[in-house]
Order: structure tokens, then sequence, then C-alpha cells
């Protein structure tokens, strides 16, 4: 699936440590996201309503345009009080469900 060839803004946001940047080293991962939000960088986590805020500035998006997919609820809830369109994370199943279900090109590009 090449969400980032049909124009879409692909971003991965962590609570993580530098770890990320030491499997980036050894995976050379980065350069499938247009953008790495680390919170060992930005200086707030997931827990903190107002880095969704930083996130939407950043990206120069509506927080309705963004979808956030997370496995942990708090974070969904805290997303989603900033209007952002939210999936919590169970199983790839689902998750592929959801993506159908938003955009109609994924249909053909699975079939």
């Amino acid at each position: 699936m090449q969400l980032r060839a049909h124009g879409l803004i692909v971003c991965i946001l962590s609570d993580q440590t530098d770890w990320l940047d030491k499997l980036d080293e050894y995976n050379n991962f980065y350069n499938l996201f247009d953008h790495i939000f680390n919170s060992f960088y930005m200086g707030k986590s997931k827990r903190d309503p107002v880095l969704f805020d930083d996130i939407v500035d950043k990206l120069g998006l509506s927080p309705e345009e963004i979808l956030f997919i997370d496995d942990y609820h708090g974070h969904i809830e805290r997303a989603q009080s900033k209007g952002i369109k939210t999936h919590l994370f169970i199983d790839k199943d689902r998750l592929f469900k959801e993506l159908h279900n938003c955009f109609d090109w994924l249909n053909s590009e699975m079939t």
C-alpha cells in the first residue's frame, strides 16, 4: 500500500527516546515518512494534548484532515479532543477495513 503515492502525508508520532534514531541507523526507515514527530525531541508526549495542536500546526492541515492511529485509548481520546480523526489500533484487519472506508482508491488497489 503506497499511501504517499496517493498524495497523503505519512508521519510517525512516537513517545520513544532516541531508540527510533538507532533503529533508523540499522533499518533506514525514516525515509518512509514525511515527518517524524518524536517526543524525545519535541519535549512533549502524547499524554500532553497540546502536542496534537503542535502537530496540526506543523502539518498546516485542519485537524479533521488528519487520521491518527494508535493502540492506546488515552492517546486516541486526546487526539479526538483536538478534532483529529482517529483509529484505535487493535489488529491489522480492523485497520485495513477502516482505511478502506476512508479511501475509495484503496479498495481497487487492494483487490
